[in-house]
C-alpha cells in the first residue's frame, strides 16, 4: 500500500537573523586575525608576545608601575592638583621648578599609596564612618574660601563628589590599616617614661612665671590721643588709694580683663612682648608699678602672684612625655613597615615618560595664559 505524502503547506517561520548576525561576526573575526591583523589580533598579540614594558609606558603615558599597577600622567597631575588646592592653590600659580618639584613629591606619594593600598586591600582594611565625616568637616574648615567652596574645587579638578569621597575613604582606611599595624610598638610602659624623664628633667625646666593685673589705655585710637595723660591721672588716684579693680572697670581699654578687674592670668616672659615682660617682671608682688608704655598702649600693673623657675615634678609633665615617645614609636613603625612593605613591591619608574608629560603640562599652562 503505497504511503501518503502530505501536501506541502508553506509555514511562517521568522528569517534566522541570530543565524545571520554569528556568521558575520565569526567572519569578521577570521579576517581580522587571519588577513587583516585587526585590534583583536593587535590585543591577543601584546597578550602573548608581552608588549615591552618601557614600550607600552611610553605609549600610554605609565610614569611609574606599582605591582603591575600603572601611575599615569594624567592621574599624577590630578593628584598634584588635589593636594595643592587644600592649601588654595593650582600648578598655574607656580613656577616651572616648583611644578616639577610638587609633581615628583606628588609621585612618590602616589607610589606608597598604591603600595599600601594593596597591603591594606589583603587586610581587609575598613573606613571607620565617623573618622571620616571628621576628615570631611575638617577640610571644609581649613579650606581658605570655607566649606562650601570645597566642592566647588573638587569639581574644579573633575571629580564627582561621590568619587572625592570614595578616595577620601580609601586613605581613611589605609591609615586605620596602617594604625591597627603599628599598635602594639605604640604603648610606652612608665618605666620608659619614667626614665626619659629622669634623663632629660634638667631640660624641662619651668621658667619663672607671675599673674598681674593691668589698667591698659590704648594708643591706637585717634580719637583719644591723651592717653599718657589720663593714665598719669588714674596712677595718682591709685597712689591715693583708690580701688585698682573699680578703676580697671571703669577705665581700662582692654575688654578681656576689665571684668576680671585687670587679671591676665599666669605667664612667663617668652609668652608677652619683651616691654611688657621687662616692666612687669621687675615689679614687687603687691606693688603698684608705675605707668610705662608697650607698642599699643600705656599699662598700670600690679603683681599678684609669682612662682620662681624651678624643675617640673613627674607627674606635671608625665602626659607630655607620653605622647612624645609615642609619637617617636609611631614613626618608626611606620618606617620599618614601610620597609616591609617595600621589600615585597616592584616599583618601576619611567623618568623619559616623566619628562615628556611634564614638557606637555607646560605647554598646556603657557598656551593657556597666551589665551
Amino acid at each position: 500500500m503505497a504511503r501518503k505524502v502530505p501536501d506541502y503547506q508553506p509555514t511562517d517561520a521568522p528569517f534566522p537573523w541570530r543565524i545571520l548576525v554569528y556568521s558575520v561576526l565569526l567572519a569578521y573575526l577570521l579576517l581580522d586575525l587571519t588577513v587583516l591583523s585587526g585590534p583583536v589580533r593587535g590585543w591577543i598579540d601584546r597578550q602573548f608576545r608581552r608588549e615591552p614594558l618601557e614600550k607600552r609606558a611610553e605609549r600610554l603615558d605609565y610614569v611609574a608601575v606599582v605591582n603591575t599597577v600603572p601611575i599615569t600622567g594624567p592621574q599624577l597631575e590630578r593628584a598634584a592638583r588635589e593636594y595643592l588646592a587644600r592649601n588654595g592653590s593650582t600648578l598655574e600659580d607656580l613656577s616651572p621648578s616648583l611644578r616639577r618639584a610638587v609633581l615628583a613629591a606628588t609621585l612618590g606619594k602616589l607610589q606608597r599609596s598604591r603600595m599600601v593600598s594593596r597591603f591594606a586591600f589583603f587586610g581587609e582594611a575598613r573606613a571607620d564612618e565617623t573618622v571620616f565625616e571628621e576628615r570631611i568637616a575638617e577640610l571644609g574648615a581649613t579650606h581658605p574660601d570655607g566649606a562650601a567652596a570645597l566642592w566647588g574645587r573638587v569639581d574644579e579638578l573633575g571629580l564627582t563628589r561621590m568619587q572625592f569621597e570614595r578616595q577620601l575613604r580609601k586613605k581613611v582606611a589605609q591609615e586605620s590599616w596602617i594604625e591597627d599595624e603599628i599598635a602594639e610598638i605604640l604603648f610606652v610602659p612608665e618605666e620608659e617614661i619614667r626614665a626619659w624623664f629622669e634623663a632629660h628633667r634638667s631640660e624641662m625646666e619651668i621658667p619663672e612665671r607671675i599673674r598681674a593685673s593691668h589698667l591698659f589705655l590704648t594708643t591706637v585710637d585717634p580719637k583719644r590721643p591723651d592717653a599718657e595723660a589720663r593714665i598719669r591721672a588714674l596712677h595718682r588716684r591709685l597712689q591715693d588709694g583708690a580701688d585698682f579693680a573699680t578703676l580697671v572697670a571703669e577705665q581700662s581699654d582692654d575688654p578681656r580683663s576689665k571684668k576680671k578687674g585687670g587679671d591676665l592670668g599666669w605667664f612667663s616672659r617668652h609668652r608677652i612682648p619683651a616691654a611688657f615682660a621687662e616692666a612687669v617682671f621687675a615689679q614687687p608682688v603687691g606693688e603698684i608699678g608705675v605707668p610705662f608704655q608697650s607698642s599699643i598702649g600705656w599699662h598700670v600693673a600690679r603683681v599678684d602672684e609669682r612662682q620662681p623657675a624651678r624643675l617640673p615634678e613627674f607627674a606635671e609633665v608625665e602626659t607630655e612625655i607620653r605622647s612624645l615617645l609615642e609619637q617617636r614609636r609611631r614613626e618608626e613603625g611606620i618606617r620599618q613597615l614601610l620597609e616591609q612593605m617595600e621589600a615585597k613591591t616592584i616599583i618601576v619608574e619611567f623618568p623619559e615618560v616623566f619628562e615628556a608629560y611634564l614638557q606637555k603640562l607646560e605647554t598646556r599652562i603657557a598656551a593657556q595664559r597666551a589665551e
